[in-house]
């Protein structure tokens, strides 16, 4: 398939659909090449959470997927990422993040 011949597509069909894992992520490591971005999604468990060198708490994560694409791809997804987020807060509102550190 030609790059030009991608805008005329208007569904995708998604075979296996119910194979497709669904994985909770409330932790996310980005890595970057020149050629390849890899993210990692994993779950932090907070009750697990202890007392590491200087003071500082270590957090167990559990990464669970790694998904690897282009940087090329990586800045589409981006972009459809924050299509949605925008969608979601027109309709529901501000979404606020907040980086508090855990006690």
């Amino acid at each position: 398939m030609e790059l030009n011949q991608l805008s005329e597509i208007t569904t995708i069909d998604v075979e296996k659909k119910d194979a497709i894992p669904t994985i909770y992520c409330n932790q996310i490591r980005v890595v970057m090449s020149q050629w390849d971005m890899t993210i990692e999604v994993g779950e932090a468990n907070f009750s697990k959470m202890t007392e590491g060198e200087n003071g500082k708490k270590n957090l167990p994560v559990e990464f669970k997927a790694r998904i690897v694409m282009s940087p090329q791809h990586g800045k589409a997804v981006a972009q459809v990422l924050m299509d949605q987020i925008k969608k979601y807060e027109d309709d529901f509102g501000e979404l606020k993040i907040l980086l508090k550190q855990p006690k």
